[in-house]
Parts: structure tokens; sequence; C-alpha cells
């Protein structure tokens, strides 16, 4: 039962992705930096289907411990959100396996065909908004440092 469940929460805790970077991305595209910026604007369609690929390798994540740290402690928060919320009866478990890459949202409504699973997952993202964000400002700060540096250094 334990690795069901653990399954089950692994496989519908998804907001965007891996490290569940659907908010990263929405932050992005408000960015100072241009790009950051850029790299959201094109990763929106690839997190919106849970594909993190565009904005792990175009925010540089793999190399950078800032925002890696966010990237792990995100799904766990969410996990354990989810297995909590799962333990009490607030959302229904999931009953049908979706082998692919839904958008965000619907996959958590087909996986239970319960609508409170999707709002449960609406009011996670502002979760994951919370968890990304301080490490985002660092990260922009250091990203417009670096742009400013770029643009002085060209001419």
């Amino acid at each position: 039962m334990a690795f069901n469940a653990l399954f089950l929460i692994a496989g519908n805790n998804s907001l965007g992705g891996a490290g569940n970077i659907l908010s990263l991305v929405l932050m992005g595209i408000r960015s100072k930096s241009k790009t950051l910026k850029t790299v959201s604007k094109a990763a929106l369609p690839a997190a919106i289907f849970n594909i993190n690929e565009p904005v792990t390798f175009g925010f540089l994540i793999m190399y950078n411990p800032i925002m890696l740290i966010p990237f792990v402690l995100c799904p766990v928060v969410c996990a354990l959100l989810y297995w909590a919320a799962y333990s009490t009866g607030l959302i229904a478990l999931p009953s049908v396996m979706i082998l692919t890459s839904l958008p965000v949202f619907m996959l958590q409504f087909m996986t239970t065909l319960d609508w409170k699973n999707v709002v449960f997952a609406i009011a996670l993202l502002p979760v994951c908004w919370i968890i990304w964000y301080p490490f985002f400002k660092i990260y922009e700060k250091q990203m417009v440092e670096q742009e400013t540096d770029d643009e002085d250094n060209k001419y």
C-alpha cells in the first residue's frame, strides 16, 4: 500500500514537470532579465504539458546550486501535501494511470475524475511560487548584472 501510494503521489504531483517549474516559468515571463524572459516565453507551452527540459537547460538549473534547492524542495513539499490530502480524504486517489503528457490540471482531473484534485493542484501553485520566489530573485539579480556587464563590455 505504501509503495502504491507513493507511486500515485509522484505521478500526480506535477505542476510543470520535474521540479514543479510552472510557477518558475510564470515568474520568468515577468522577469527583468532578457534571458530569463525569453527562455520562459519559449518554455511556457512545454511547461503546460509537464515538460521541464527547456527550463532545466535554459535556466541552467543543473549547474546552479541556487536553483537546485527549490528544484528538489518543491516536489517534496507538494508530495507531502498531496499525501496529507489523500490521507484525510480531501482529494481522491488516482485510479487511472495516464502514460502521456497531459496539460497541467487536466492530468489531475483525468487520473481521478474528481474536480477537487484540480482545485488542490491550483492551490499548490502559490505554494510552489513561494518556494521558488526567493531563489528566482537571487538568480534574476545575477542574470541582470551579467547582462549589463555583457552590454558594457560589448562596445
